[in-house]
């Protein structure tokens, strides 16, 4: 059996290589225009989901030769697992309404992306108290609280709405991806939509047209009195570009 000194060589090795592997990957597929703060904490979500393929191992393989839990893992499970659980259900949905915010203060993306989120915390809120309080009508539902404790609670809550999501998001995927992939062989729908497009496009180019119209008529109107004017030779050059 491997020494606990050699053990934590290896851990620390690989958690290096993996945070430097997760660092690239961030870099790599992120575009140039996205804050640094994002970047730092997508690679702290990265790293922990990665971080599974170096733990799980080690775990299976102390327990299998100790059988017994080491206490640095089990420190790390809960680290890994309400790490996460802050990061979906609170960091990541506010960070998300707030660069989507159209505020242009920092106050102001705050407090937009706070009222964005705000009814599904009440929601989730509201589901945790329902809950609770269900289980409370229940000597068996009590007894589980005591047990279980509110951290209990509160990952058992977590993995249903987890489920629950995962469930609605298979069973879109698993109607509409053969659906998507079926309409692509389709020669009808693939020129009705081309079509579509087509009349779109040719709606926003007449458009854009009108708007270039008025316009060179604007600029146009400026001509009689632009030698007097400090931009006339800006308005020269404009009106020689149309």
């Amino acid at each position: 059996m491997a020494s606990a000194a050699v053990l934590a060589t290896i851990t620390l090795i690989g958690g290096v290589i993996l945070l430097l592997l997760t660092i690239y990957l961030v870099q790599k597929y992120s575009s140039e225009d996205v804050p640094l703060y994002v970047k730092v904490i997508s690679v702290f979500g990265w790293y922990l989901g990665f971080a599974i393929i170096l733990i799980v191992p080690l775990d299976i393989y102390i327990a299998q030769t100790t059988n017994a839990t080491n206490p640095y893992l089990v420190m790390w499970w809960y680290l890994t697992y309400w790490s996460t659980f802050f990061l979906n259900m609170l960091l990541f949905p506010y960070m998300r309404s707030y660069l989507e915010a159209g505020e242009f203060t920092v106050k102001g993306k705050l407090i937009r992306s706070l009222k964005n989120e705000l009814p599904f915390y009440v929601l989730y809120i509201v589901i945790i108290g329902a809950t609770i309080g269900v289980l409370m009508s229940y000597k068996k539902g009590r007894e589980a609280l005591e047990k279980q404790g509110v951290a209990g609670t509160l990952m058992t809550l977590n993995m249903v709405v987890g489920l629950f999501s995962i469930i609605l998001v298979l069973g879109y995927g698993i109607a509409a991806m053969p659906k998507y992939i079926f309409s692509k062989g389709s020669h009808k729908y693939q020129l009705d939509r081309q079509l579509f497009n087509l009349a779109n496009t040719e709606s926003a180019m007449i458009l854009q047209d009108s708007h270039t119209r008025n316009l060179i008529g604007q600029v146009d109107s400026m001509r009689v009195p632009t030698h007097l004017h400090e931009f006339h030779l800006v308005v020269k050059r404009i009106c020689q570009k149309f």
